[in-house]
């Protein structure tokens, strides 16, 4: 079992275990420093708190250190495809991660169980119908009407357009479905107390974990998918506003996709907090 993790008793002379992790200083509503962000990132480049200089596995794989700038490398090639076919084809391969990370989060709730108090302040799994953070969700709503921005240029491409009100309507509603039932599954089912689930609800679950370790393969995946299709976005909308067509040569593109890279990088090695981000 991982530190922190919990044990629930289902019923008399038979129990299960509904292992999860709270990570170290894991709050909902506290944005972490920067300095201790930036000290934690040059430490994994400079091979973590031994400091030794030896060569070693450990030196060329670093979360947040040398993994960002990897990526990156293997998935710039893919941002930089003229034709919008090859990323929304491209980016259908993401459904089979959606359709893992759903079962996961079910069996999750089936192994831990609904964990909800509604009625005593004092109990560890008590839920508050109400509080006075909502406003972090602004964040989120954000990034619907960027999503909007995004559908119009996805559509614009459509070989039959007499079905975007169809096809959109579906997508957002299983859009909907999709992001209801993880977050409000995961929520119910989580054993302790609710300040411990992660930005990233995977890292509550250790690395022993063979279903949570799965689902990390798949949302990268997801992600690998996704993330050509978002730049092709951007791209899109920018150089048609700038100089009237989403194709103004490929060196500008590969120029605006080295910048938009290198942004991400930087995020993902300096300051990995998505919730915080979001928020």
């Amino acid at each position: 079992m991982q530190p922190n993790s919990t044990t629930i008793p289902v019923m008399e002379n038979k129990t299960f275990t509904c292992d999860v992790y709270c990570p170290e200083q894991t709050s909902q509503w506290t944005i972490p420093q920067w300095e201790k962000q930036i000290f934690d990132a040059v430490g994994e480049f400079e091979g973590g708190e031994t400091g030794d200089d030896s060569w070693s596995f450990d030196k060329f794989w670093t979360l947040r250190g040398t993994v960002p700038i990897y990526l990156a490398v293997a998935l710039f090639p893919l941002m930089n495809f003229k034709s919008p076919t090859f990323f929304t084809k491209f980016n259908v391969l993401g459904t089979i991660s959606v359709m893992y990370l759903l079962m996961f989060v079910f069996s999750k709730l089936l192994e831990c169980g609904v964990n909800m108090d509604f009625s005593n302040p004092k109990s560890m799994h008590y839920v508050q119908l109400a509080n006075m953070h909502f406003p972090a969700l602004s964040g989120t709503l954000t990034l619907s009407y960027f999503i909007h921005n995004a559908v119009l240029t996805i559509l614009r491409n459509q070989k039959h357009p007499e079905n975007n009100a169809r096809d959109l309507s579906i997508g957002y509603c299983l859009v909907a479905f999709c992001y209801v039932f993880i977050g409000f599954t995961f929520f119910a089912a989580f054993p302790v107390q609710r300040s411990c689930i992660s930005d990233n609800f995977l890292n509550n679950f250790g690395a022993g974990d063979v279903l949570s370790s799965t689902a990390r393969l798949f949302l990268l995946f997801q992600m690998i998918t996704v993330l050509p299709l978002l730049m092709f976005l951007v791209r899109s909308q920018l150089f048609y506003a700038i100089f009237g067509q989403t194709w103004p040569g490929a060196i500008k593109v590969i120029l605006l996709n080295l910048i938009l890279i290198s942004i991400a990088v930087g995020f993902a090695t300096f300051y990995p907090n998505v919730g915080s981000i979001l928020r």
